[in-house]
């Protein structure tokens, strides 16, 4: 059977259309329901959408791609480990273990100079940087890791040579044990016999997933030949945008003081044509292949800025003159805002006034989006937790964030840490001194923490314990703008009439 795609410009007709799926029943009670997501942020708001719609929610299974691939791995081929050796965490100490050996070989110069010195913080960054690379390799060109393995390089790029000598290695020390072999082997028992095929889900429901490179798709297009696989995918646009060009590609195209109309290049949205090029290449690669697409597409009706800029992308239309909107017009914001926490305090008087004046609106239709919430959850607690009336407290949780990000503690202790092995910079100490556990062991204040900051900037101190701990970190031991040298001249200024 060929893999489903659902494709809509509307998230609540793809969760409809999802709904009506799931409605029929698996052959037997016991069985799981399988969903793939892109976060856990989606599978809490999938959970909710399908609970609102069918009354209940139970009995599903979340998965990432890679996590779901390497299950299907593992119960094809019960003895390879729960983990793979090969995800990113793992990868990078195996990696950390075996480079003091392979630095001493000439093909490893470019590394032997960053890592002369010995740091183990060094090293452990690069072997991270390193194995995040061959993850990304693994997925996008298994073709190269393949050659690499059989000792095929490319000798008119110098930085493969080591790279491919490490990937040698690994895989000697690991075995080929990566998910691109792994596949190549599943891929030959599922031709080879249909038992094999018994493992694999009933039915597949991927949903929330922007974009798949084509090691995944792939994937799933191979395994809906014997089960259901059902792509639910976001698109803005219903026309075929493959061949759209931002200003900067089509300049680079169009000759200087030639018409651009005569090269016959369209000009989308600019917004939509230098925004989406990831999106573009993933729809461009899907029309390639022969699946069955049911399109659940919805007009929208101009009213405002945003649905006038939505339809012109739906559309894939020219935007050839101005749009007159009202200046109370709400729909598209930008608030430039000086740190992190004026960014939430921002939010949190936006998210008033929406609630203020739309009494339909919950907090639960309100998603906010951001590249790290990791650096904006402590921020967002501060926030959201203790507003000034209790009558304004908005009800939230945070998704996607790390054990650290939510425990101020562990990250005060893990800073000290880094404190003995670092400088001793100021810029490390503040933070520290900032942490709520350490003003309450010690008594401060935000007025203490303030009255501080004025002392360690009249003092000028910004580094170094004292001259001997810049000798022990092998520099000339000048004692000033040591934390020793401005509080000598602290009490001296004290001291003194």
């Amino acid at each position: 059977m060929p893999l489903n795609t659902y494709i809509s410009n509307n998230q609540e007709a793809l969760i409809d259309r999802l709904a009506q799926n799931t409605s029929k029943p698996l052959s037997s009670p016991l069985k799981t329901e399988v969903f793939i997501t892109q976060n856990r942020g989606m599978d809490h708001w999938l959970s909710t959408k399908l609970a609102e719609k069918q009354g209940i929610c139970s009995n599903i299974r979340f998965f990432y791609p890679n996590s779901f691939i390497y299950e299907l791995l593992k119960q094809a081929n019960p003895d390879l480990p729960e983990r793979s050796p090969f995800e990113t965490n793992i990868l990078t100490w195996k990696i950390m273990k075996i480079l003091p050996d392979c630095v001493k070989k000439d093909v490893f110069n470019p590394l032997a100079s960053y890592l002369a010195d010995g740091s183990q913080i060094k090293a452990f960054q690069i072997s991270k940087k390193i194995a995040e690379a061959f993850d990304q390799y693994i997925i996008f060109r298994p073709d190269m890791l393949q050659k690499w393995e059989k000792k095929i390089l490319s000798h008119d790029i110098k930085e493969e040579k080591w790279q491919a000598e490490l990937w040698q290695q690994l895989t000697k020390d690991i075995g080929p044990l990566h998910r691109s072999n792994l596949v190549e082997n599943f891929y030959k028992q599922l031709t080879n016999t249909v038992e094999t095929s018994k493992f694999l889900p009933e039915r597949i429901e991927i949903f929330g997933i922007s974009t798949f490179p084509p090691f995944h798709l792939n994937f799933f297009e191979k395994i809906s030949e014997y089960t259901r696989v059902d792509l639910f995918l976001l698109n803005p646009c219903r026309e075929y945008w493959g061949d759209i060009l931002s200003q900067k590609e089509t300049s680079k195209i169009i000759k200087p003081g030639a018409d651009p109309e005569e090269s016959h290049l369209f000009q989308a949205n600019p917004l939509f044509s230098s925004l989406g090029k990831s999106g573009r290449e993933f729809f461009d690669l899907l029309t390639e292949k022969i699946y069955h697409n049911e399109p659940l597409f919805e007009d929208i009706e101009k009213e405002k800025m945003l649905s006038h800029l939505q339809s012109q992308i739906l559309d894939l239309e020219e935007q050839n003159e101005k749009i007159r909107v009202k200046k109370e017009d709400p729909s598209i914001q930008v608030h430039s805002c000086h740190s992190p926490m004026r960014e939430i305090e921002v939010l949190h008087d936006q998210l008033l006034f929406m609630f203020e004046n739309n009494k339909d609106l919950k907090p639960h239709d309100i998603i906010v989006m951001t590249p790290d919430i990791n650096t904006y959850a402590p921020f967002i607690r501060a926030v959201f937790e203790s507003p000034e009336h209790e009558n304004k407290k908005i009800p939230f949780s945070i998704s996607d964030a790390s054990l650290l990000s939510g425990n101020s503690i562990i990250n005060t202790f893990l800073s000290l840490l880094d404190l003995s092995r670092g400088r001793f910079g100021v810029t490390e100490v503040i933070p520290i001194l900032e942490s709520p556990a350490v003003q309450k062991k010690f008594c401060f204040s935000e007025t203490d923490i303030s009255l501080i900051k004025s002392w360690l900037a009249g003092t000028r101190i910004r580094w170094g314990i004292d001259s001997k701990n810049k000798t022990d970190l092998g520099l000339p031991p000048t004692p000033q703008n040591t934390w020793q040298a401005g509080l000598d001249r602290l009490l001296l200024g004290y001291a003194l009439p």
